[in-house]
């Protein structure tokens, strides 16, 4: 069988969460740091108010580049997954079968279940 997910610390992360919290936890961090900036400019006047204030936006500017790059990212992995399940699928046909019908299975009895 193919591995689908990484180890980090012995723990098991999947593919696409890992890289999507990576994502978000720097877009947060980039926010952060401009509301910050931009708090502080605030109160200051000047050339040092500028200076905060455009650094505040460039930050902004790079949380949006990377939050445009997160639909990218998603669609790449999704594809990489679903090349990793047919793999799979024409590696082994008949426990795929298997695993098909009990899914079937389960599902036709659950459904059929009188209340």
């Amino acid at each position: 069988m193919l591995e689908t997910s990484r180890r980090n610390h012995g723990a098991t992360i999947h593919p696409i969460s890992g890289s999507t919290y990576s994502t978000q936890s720097d877009i947060k961090a980039l926010v952060r740091d401009a509301q910050s900036m931009l708090t502080a400019a605030a109160s200051l006047t000047g050339e040092k108010a500028e200076e905060l204030r455009a650094r505040g936006m460039e930050l902004l500017d790079s949380a949006l580049g990377k939050a445009s790059l997160v639909p990218t990212q998603a669609v790449e992995k999704g594809k990489e997954l679903a090349h990793t399940a047919d793999v799979y699928v024409k590696d082994n046909p008949w426990r795929t079968m298997a695993i098909a019908a009990g899914v079937g299975m389960v599902l036709g009895i659950l459904l059929s279940r009188k209340h």
